[in-house]
């Protein structure tokens, strides 16, 4: 991995760090997870908002959905 480097709000950082100790990991761990977590649902809801605008879109199984987000 590459590390960055961000600049933040010491308030902000302080409850980054809060809840990364809390949860038992490092801020790095947390934040990544954070990043992870922001793009996965942002890429989940742009998804699933152009299929509802596409009335020829079939309805899918959960299993078919996860099997086409996969593609």
């Amino acid at each position: 991995m590459k590390p960055i480097s961000i600049r933040m709000d010491k308030d902000l950082l302080k409850v980054i760090d809060k809840i990364a100790r809390l949860q038992g990991t490092t801020r790095s761990r947390f934040m990544r997870r954070i990043i992870e977590d922001y793009i996965e649902n942002g890429t989940l809801y742009k998804l699933a908002v152009r299929r509802l605008r596409d009335k020829n879109d079939p309805v899918l199984t959960r299993e078919e959905f996860e099997k086409e987000l996969r593609r």
